[in-house]
C-alpha cells in the first residue's frame, strides 16, 4: 500500500470517529457531514468503501429513514465492485439523496489524500 493510501485510510478512520462522537453528542447534522467525508476518503478502497455505506445504513436505521436505508443497502452492494473497477463517482458524498453517478468536488482539505488521482472539475 502506498503512502497516500495509508494516509487516506487514517483520515477515513478519523472521520468515522468524528462522526460517532458527534452522533453520540446529539449533533446529527455534523455526524452526517463526517460520514460523508469518510465516504469520499473510502471510495478508492473497496473494503472501507463498503464499510462507509454500512455506517450510513446503520445511521439510517437509527433515524428510521426508509429512503436512506434503501439507498445505503443498494450502495453497500455496489461499492466494492465500483472501487475495484475504478468506476466510483469521485467526491460523491454517498448519501441516498445524491445520485449514484454524480461526481462532486473533493473538499480542499481532503485533496492531499488523492494526490495521485485526477480531480473532478465542478
Amino acid at each position: 500500500m502506498n503512502v497516500t493510501a495509508t494516509n487516506r485510510r487514517g483520515a477515513y478512520r478519523t472521520a468515522r470517529d468524528d462522526a460517532r462522537r458527534h452522533f453520540a453528542g446529539g449533533h446529527v447534522a455534523e455526524g452526517w457531514r463526517h460520514l460523508e467525508r469518510a465516504h469520499v476518503l473510502a471510495q478508492p478502497d473497496g473494503i472501507i468503501h463498503i464499510g462507509s455505506h454500512i455506517a450510513m445504513l446503520r445511521r439510517g436505521i437509527i433515524e428510521n429513514d426508509a429512503k436512506e436505508v434503501a439507498g445505503q443497502a443498494l450502495r453497500a452492494l455496489l461499492a466494492g465492485p465500483a472501487s475495484l473497477t475504478g468506476r466510483v463517482p469521485t467526491g460523491n458524498d454517498g448519501r441516498a439523496r445524491t445520485p449514484l453517478s454524480k461526481r462532486m468536488a473533493i473538499p480542499d482539505d481532503l485533496r492531499p489524500h488523492f494526490a495521485s488521482q485526477t480531480q473532478p472539475t465542478q
